[in-house]
């Protein structure tokens, strides 16, 4: 149980740190359009769907090589976890800058920092539990396709909108 909260807070400052770096990725590379795919090229609440989404699951090789033998359903369970803590940020946003009827940016940057708690809580927890765990890794998959897509292709909707 040690070896799981260490691995698994481990990556949690991982993601932090990661996560942080990821947001000026894109500007950083001169705006290159491949690495907009995985890093956001705007402001828009979607776009920032990225900061917990890929470099979080670059974590995954890790907790795979550490805790796969011990926990055999981590790859599903932190799969889970990565979908909790993306599908948190808009949740989150919507709900608190609907309430206050604007937005405060110091919050939308903390929850970045929550979704990533999240995203390892959830995993520690399904984890720990020892269940058998099905379809992480596809609706995963399927969710890393839709932000693939819809980085460059996205209908008109208030999500995708960049933020002022």
């Amino acid at each position: 149980m040690k070896k799981l909260k260490n691995i698994l807070f481990i990556g949690l400052l991982f993601s932090f740190v990661l996560g942080t770096i990821w947001h000026f990725l894109y500007n950083w590379t001169g705006q290159n359009q491949l690495v907009g795919i995985i890093a956001p090229i705007d402001e828009s609440v979607f776009q920032h769907f990225k900061l917990t989404l890929f470099p979080t699951l670059l974590y995954l090789p890790v907790i795979n090589y550490y805790l796969k033998k011990d926990y055999p359903a981590i790859s599903q369970a932190f799969c889970y976890g990565i979908l909790c803590g993306t599908g948190f940020l808009p949740i989150f946003h919507y709900t608190y800058s609907g309430i206050l009827g604007f937005r405060i940016e110091i919050i939308d940057i903390l929850s970045f920092y929550v979704a990533e708690i999240l995203t390892f809580l959830v995993t520690y927890h399904l984890a720990k539990s020892g269940r058998q765990l099905k379809n992480g890794s596809k609706w995963l998959f399927l969710t890393i396709c839709a932000v693939i897509i819809l980085t460059y292709k996205h209908p008109d909707l208030a999500i995708f909108a960049v933020r002022q």
